[in-house]
């Protein structure tokens, strides 16, 4: 969504007709601007509906340094409106911060999964340089917080293409869980 010049996270539901979700969100949207500073340009790039019927969106949150974005993962209810009960009020920013300038700090969320057990895997990239990224994974809980048990921080990045690099197959666009 673009609002008063930055984007926002939109999103729409929609019956089996393809008849927008009456009483859904506001008009028919719901919407979340997460306003970080610079630009304030938050885009959605993959969502999934849990067991509870909430939909979780992620994508990338641009931060108040030009060219710093994160992760960013929401949580809205069956009826549009943000999970007071998901992260804080509804919403949290992942932070990979790899970069060593602040300026290349470019993480961005492209996939995410909801595992049998309600924990929710976000993939994405995240930038070592102005130039070179890799994949990176964060595992919530279904609340939001992180899933220590995935690792300390709850995050991971992979390099798939021998040291990270610019190449578009280290790109996650999909992430699941094993069953074990």
């Amino acid at each position: 969504d673009w609002q008063d010049g930055n984007s926002d996270f939109r999103v729409r539901r929609y019956t089996a007709n393809g008849a927008p979700v009456p009483g859904f969100g506001s008009g028919g949207n719901a919407d979340l601007a997460f306003d970080q500073g610079s630009s304030n340009d938050d885009v959605v790039t993959d969502l999934v509906v849990d067991a509870s019927d909430r939909i979780i969106v992620v994508g990338e949150v641009a931060r108040s340094i030009a060219g710093d974005t994160d992760f960013g993962v929401a949580a809205f209810t069956a009826a549009g409106v943000l999970d007071a009960s998901f992260g804080a009020l509804g919403k949290r920013m992942i932070h990979f911060d790899l970069a060593a300038a602040a300026a290349d700090d470019r993480d961005s969320a492209t996939a995410v999964s909801i595992g049998g057990d309600g924990r929710i895997a976000v993939a994405g990239t995240a930038n070592v340089s102005e130039s070179e990224h890799g994949a990176a994974v964060a595992v919530l809980l279904g609340n939001g917080s992180d899933d220590s048990s995935f690792s300390s921080d709850a995050k991971a990045a992979v390099d798939f293409v021998g040291s990270f690099g610019d190449d578009e197959s280290s790109t996650p666009r999909g992430v699941g869980f094993d069953s074990e």
